[in-house]
């Protein structure tokens, strides 16, 4: 591969594999894991799935000031986000992966429901391809309380960060049961049979 080739690095010669887990595009996830399984399977090194919200809420730690919370949103199509909130902590704190903790789970829906899910007070910095998108109907929603930064992410060095994380945790993903996390339903559907 000429990336590795460049790096002057060999896929066995690294410590694991991560990859992205979602949620994002159904194809780009199917994809990108299916690479990632085909490298780790020959050479035997773990594969650590990291949260694509949670890498961008990396990308997004040094653009938050004291007190504020982390949204980072992802477009979900079909006039939705995917989104999260994270608490911003210490960069040595082991509860904060990375200097980011994860307040509840991740949601996919329309933009001008987001800002219910937020804790009434809480003090919003919003990123992502999402907030970009929907930056108008979220800004609405959060009024003063809310801000937003334009950060390229999820970004390759906020993965591999948060994997190093897990690694030294004695975390990683088994390869054989290992899925993407899509955030919602596909759209296509198995066809109904019709009745004999």
């Amino acid at each position: 591969m000429e990336t590795t080739e460049k790096a002057r690095v060999t896929i066995a010669g690294l410590g694991a594999i991560a990859c992205g887990a979602g949620p994002g595009s159904f194809t780009g996830l199917r994809v990108g894991l299916a690479v990632a399984k085909g490298l780790a399977l020959p050479t035997d090194l773990p594969l650590v799935l990291i949260s694509s919200l949670h890498a961008l809420a990396m990308d997004m730690r040094p653009a938050a000031s004291p007190g504020e919370w982390l949204l980072p949103c992802l477009d979900a199509g079909k006039g939705q986000v995917f989104a999260a909130l994270f608490e911003v902590r210490g960069a040595d704190d082991a509860d904060g992966a990375g200097g980011v903790l994860p307040r509840g789970d991740a949601w996919a829906l329309a933009p001008e429901l987001v800002p219910g899910q937020l804790p009434d007070d809480a003090r919003i910095v919003s990123a992502g391809p999402g907030a970009a998108r929907y930056q108008d109907v979220l800004a609405a929603g959060l009024g003063t309380r809310g801000r937003f930064v334009e950060i390229a992410g999820p970004s390759a060095d906020a993965v591999a960060a948060l994997a190093l994380v897990r690694l030294s945790r004695g975390e990683a993903d088994d390869l054989s049961t290992a899925v993407p996390v899509y955030g919602r339903a596909p759209d296509i559907t198995q066809p109904r049979r019709s009745p004999r």
